[in-house]
C-alpha cells in the first residue's frame, strides 16, 4: 500500500506540473494579442510624421509593420490556442485517470480490513 501511496503523490505531482504549464501556455496566448496590437498601433503612429511630409516610402513601410505584428500576433494566439485547448484535455484526463486510480485504492484499503 505504501508505492501505491508514493504513485498516487507521483501523479499529482505530475499533473500539478502539467497545470502550471497550462497557465503558462494561456498567459503566453494572452499576451500575444496584446503585443500584436502594440505592435499595430505603434507602426500606424509611425505612418503620421511620413504621411503628413509626403513621404510614401514611409507610410508603406511602417503600415507593414503595423500589419505584420498584427498577423503575428494572431498566429502565435491561434496556436497558443489550439495546444492550449489541447493540453487542457490531456490534463482533465489524467486528473480523471488519477481519481479512478484513488478511489480504486480507497476501495482495495477498505475491502483489505476485516
Amino acid at each position: 500500500l505504501r508505492g501505491e501511496h508514493g504513485s498516487r503523490i507521483e501523479g499529482e505531482e505530475a499533473l500539478a506540473r502539467a497545470q502550471r504549464g497550462l497557465l503558462a501556455l494561456d498567459t503566453l496566448t494572452q499576451l500575444s494579442t496584446n503585443l500584436g496590437l502594440l505592435g499595430t498601433v505603434v507602426g500606424v503612429i509611425g505612418v503620421f510624421p511620413h504621411y503628413l511630409s509626403g513621404n510614401r516610402e514611409g507610410v508603406i513601410e511602417n503600415l507593414s509593420v503595423a500589419l505584420y505584428t498584427t498577423v503575428l500576433g494572431l498566429l502565435v494566439f491561434l496556436y497558443g490556442f489550439l495546444f492550449l485547448r489541447l493540453f487542457q484535455g490531456v490534463v482533465e484526463r489524467l486528473a480523471r485517470r488519477l481519481e479512478l486510480a484513488s478511489e480504486g485504492l480507497r476501495s482495495e484499503a477498505g475491502s483489505d480490513r476485516p
